[in-house]
């Protein structure tokens, strides 16, 4: 079974192919699910009758990088 760290080296991994495949600069992933599909399960809301969280990724083809408000 794969660590946790490494599973999301692979998911990242994947997202970063698929902007190259589509020529894309980043990709920003605000929605509670794909937050935690990609941060391999960590939970990114405060209300959780909500979609989308308080914190986001965005990924660009060299770098990660979590975006929050300060609450």
């Amino acid at each position: 079974m794969p660590s946790t760290y490494s599973e999301f080296e692979t998911k990242i991994n994947i997202l970063r192919e698929t902007l190259e495949k589509h020529d894309v600069d980043a990709l920003l992933l605000r929605r509670v699910s794909s937050f935690a599909w990609a941060t391999c399960g960590a939970a990114s809301y405060v209300n959780s009758a909500t979609t989308e969280g308080a914190a986001s990724l965005v990924i660009t083809r060299d770098h990660l990088y979590l975006v929050t408000n300060n609450i």
